[in-house]
């Protein structure tokens, strides 16, 4: 099963508890980490799985968006954000949109605005925030019936399109700026 992140490695992506996660998870062998990008926490991380001797997580560099999508594809799941503080409860990051419009079944933490419209194990799977117990507790989860876990990112995947798609958000900002006007 490969479990895929990409990003930036800044503080909201909490990768230190993917990381966590995955050492938690050594023993399944099934189970892998796939670690795309890097930036500001990038070395600390590294160095973590490094102590940790991981063999279950593998690092590669940034891709092109092109790239990045095939990969989300092909991925059996995709992990989002995982950090704490007020910009967690208030975002939905990029790579949580791309991994449901692509139908990928995926893992992130809870959030205010999260819940604001999704609903967990409907259209994605929600954990606390800094929590590798139960980020690991969850990919065990989704990986034992990835099937059901398939069907579930088809749900997010439709309400994904019905509440970002890119007509849906210019709609928005057009309805915002005349009520400014």
């Amino acid at each position: 099963v490969n479990i895929l992140f990409y990003g930036k490695y800044i503080p909201l992506q909490g990768v230190a508890t993917i990381i966590e996660a995955a050492r938690i998870l050594q023993s399944e062998n099934n189970l892998h980490f796939t670690l795309i990008g890097g930036g500001q926490d990038y070395k600390k991380v590294k160095s973590l799985t490094d102590s940790y001797k991981l063999e279950n997580v593998t690092f590669y560099p940034r891709m092109s968006y092109s790239e990045i999508i095939a990969t989300l594809k092909a991925a059996d799941m995709a992990l989002g954000v995982f950090g704490e503080g007020e910009k967690m409860q208030r975002v939905i990051p990029n790579k949580v949109i791309e991994a449901l419009a692509v139908g990928t079944p995926l893992i992130t933490g809870e959030s205010r605005a999260a819940g604001r419209y999704f609903i967990n194990n409907q259209h994605l799977f929600l954990v606390p925030p800094t929590n590798p117990e139960a980020l690991a507790q969850k990919i065990k989860e989704v990986a034992s019936d990835l099937p059901h876990a398939k069907q579930i990112a088809l749900m997010g995947q439709t309400k994904a399109q019905q509440d970002f798609s890119e007509e849906v958000l210019q709609e928005g900002i057009v309805n915002l700026l005349e009520t400014l006007t």
